[in-house]
């Protein structure tokens, strides 16, 4: 049972209502100067209200830094930050991940990943994304910018405490710039697109999380075929606002554009990542 708190409370008859609540297994009891009790089975979704903006907010931004120095001197470098906005209705969020590699002071990765989406919910399980958009560029893969746009549907398979794991899928439009072509082939690419993702978050303990997330896209051959993007992380909290994020990221564009050199990009991409997190 919960104890009375401030919430934001949404039932499936689409009431709304704020205020001290304290939720048993069989009933949602309202307090205050009008208490009122709801069935516990009426109720789809609740987040921490309140009267200021910030209690809608949660974020987590971490960051691994490798330097070498010696024989050779390389720098690695990894941003992640990840930043939502819930209400009982709505979730909004945003999500990048950065990369950066120089060996002697030649650089071999440079790429830069950001996602966001805006959730309706029609019910428990079901939401609409309206819309979603991702930005992508990595030079080693011959993208100068890529740009999906796009809607779609997502479902909550599993919806506790300590686990949730969601699916989604959606058309998009997507349009690619190419660092370089082969003579009479365009610079860009346009065409429509197939979204489709997956996330998985579970507090193995209270100290352990682990989350998987998954995105892909299927498009034309032209602009990359199909590209998947994984990231899997466990993370160890250390204090209340710090942790220590292990993730292992992929990367794979099945079918990489050629440059005007003739060389062609290796579909996949691997890191191992080791950072600091800071929870708000």
């Amino acid at each position: 049972m919960l104890s009375p708190r401030s919430l934001d409370i949404l039932f499936v008859d689409g009431k709304k209502i704020s205020g001290p609540v304290r939720i048993t297994p069989q009933h949602v009891a309202v307090e205050g100067t009008d208490p009122r009790t709801y069935d516990r089975d009426q109720l789809q979704s609740l987040t921490p209200g309140g009267s200021k903006e910030r209690n809608y907010w949660t974020g987590k931004v971490s960051a691994g830094l490798t330097l070498r120095a010696g024989n050779t001197k390389s720098i690695d470098y990894n941003a992640q930050a990840h930043l939502q906005r819930r209400t009982p209705a709505t979730r909004l969020s945003f999500d990048y991940i950065g990369n950066f590699s120089s060996i002697d002071s030649v650089e071999s990765a440079n790429n830069h990943r950001v996602n966001s989406e805006f959730d309706v919910w029609l019910s428990r399980r079901f939401y609409l994304a309206l819309p979603s958009a991702e930005y992508y560029r990595d030079p080693f893969q011959n993208l100068e910018h890529r740009l999906t746009v796009g809607t779609g549907v997502g479902y909550d398979l599993i919806d506790r405490r300590t686990l949730e794991w969601n699916i989604n899928a959606g058309p998009a439009y997507q349009q690619a710039w190419f660092i370089s072509s082969l003579p009479g082939e365009p610079g860009s690419k346009s065409t429509a697109a197939l979204t489709f993702g997956s996330r998985f978050d579970w507090d193995i303990t209270s100290r352990i999380e682990l989350i998987l997330e998954y995105r892909g896209q299927y498009t034309s051959q032209q602009a990359g075929e199909t590209t998947h993007h994984g990231v899997s992380t466990l993370s160890l909290e250390l204090t209340k606002r710090f942790d220590v994020d292990i993730s292992f990221i992929w990367d794979r564009i099945s079918n990489p554009k050629v440059g005007a050199d003739g060389g062609e990009p290796k579909p996949d991409d691997f890191r191992l990542v080791v950072g600091l997190g800071v929870d708000f």
